[in-house]
C-alpha cells in the first residue's frame, strides 16, 4: 500500500502538467526540469510538424509524445501553412516575421504579436520562400531540358510526317481502285 502511495505522488510529480483549456499543440516545447534525456516529440506550431526533442523526464507539458505517429495523429494537419491568412496573434509583442501572402505568391513581412496567430509565420523571408514559393530554375536548368527534349520533338515531328505520308498513300490508292471498281461495272 505504502509502496503505491509513493508511486502515485511520483507519477504526479513527473506527468506533464496543462490545463484541459489548453491546446495541447498550441503549446511550446518543454523539456522539463529534471536531467534525464528521454527522446520525445512536440507539435512545432510555426514550422506546422511535429519534431524530436529531448525530454527531462518530468514536469514539462503536454505538448509531449512517445513517438512521432502519436504527434502526427494529434496535432498534425493536412493544412498547408501557405494557404492561411496572415495572423498576428494575440499578444502584443513586435517581433519582425514573414507571412506568405498566397494571393500574389509571395513572401511578405509583418509584425507578430509573440503568441498565438497560426503557421504561416516565418522567422526570415528566406523561410518563407523555402516553405511556401515552388524553387525557380535557373537558365542553365532550362537550356538542359530543352536539349533534352529536342531529339524528343524531333522523333514526334519524324511520326507526324510519317503519318501524313501514310494517309496520303491510303488516299491516293482508294481513289485509283475506285477508279479500277468503276471501270470494271461499266
Amino acid at each position: 500500500m505504502f509502496t503505491l502511495v509513493i508511486l502515485g505522488a511520483c507519477l504526479v510529480l513527473v506527468a506533464p502538467q496543462n490545463s484541459p483549456s489548453e491546446d495541447v499543440c498550441s503549446l511550446n516545447r518543454e523539456v522539463g526540469r529534471c536531467r534525464a534525456s528521454i527522446q520525445a516529440w512536440y507539435f512545432d506550431k510555426a514550422s506546422n510538424e511535429c519534431k524530436t526533442f529531448n525530454y527531462s523526464g518530468c514536469s514539462g507539458n503536454a505538448n509531449n509524445f512517445n513517438s512521432k505517429e502519436a504527434c502526427d495523429k494529434r496535432c498534425a494537419t493536412t493544412t498547408n501553412p501557405c494557404n492561411l491568412k496572415m495572423d498576428r496573434g494575440k499578444c502584443r509583442d513586435s517581433l519582425a516575421a514573414w507571412y506568405f501572402d498566397a494571393a500574389t505568391g509571395q513572401c511578405k513581412p509583418f509584425t507578430y504579436g509573440g503568441c498565438g496567430g497560426n503557421a504561416n509565420n516565418f522567422p526570415t523571408q528566406k523561410k518563407c520562400e523555402s516553405k511556401c514559393t515552388p524553387p525557380k530554375q535557373s537558365d542553365e536548368q532550362n537550356n538542359a531540358l530543352v536539349e533534352i527534349a529536342k531529339p524528343l520533338l524531333d522523333g514526334l515531328d519524324r511520326i507526324v510526317q510519317y503519318i501524313k505520308l501514310l494517309q496520303e498513300h491510303m488516299r491516293s490508292k482508294l481513289n485509283t481502285e475506285s477508279v479500277v471498281v468503276d471501270a470494271a461495272e461499266r
